[in-house]
């Protein structure tokens, strides 16, 4: 197996749950300041994780293979 081609396929897959988990993270405070997310949930090395992370559109849309950058060729398939 071409190792090249095992190690892109691996940064692409880390790169889609990397989106995944930080959408699922940042859910309860997306589109809210930064003053505001502290007065409200506190420093952020101090805040609980989340019982069960929910994706949004933004993971969806990190997912879906037909975008104008695939169809265009700006990414390359591994």
């Amino acid at each position: 197996m071409n190792h090249a081609r095992t190690a892109a396929k691996r940064a692409a897959t880390g790169s889609l749950i990397g989106l995944a988990l930080g959408d699922a993270l940042g859910l309860p405070t997306e589109f809210i300041d930064v003053p505001r997310i502290i007065s409200w949930y506190g420093p952020w090395r101090e805040l609980d994780l989340p019982g069960n992370g929910r994706v949004t559109d933004d993971t969806q849309m990190g997912h879906d293979p037909d975008t104008p950058e695939t169809r265009h060729g700006m990414i390359l398939s591994c």
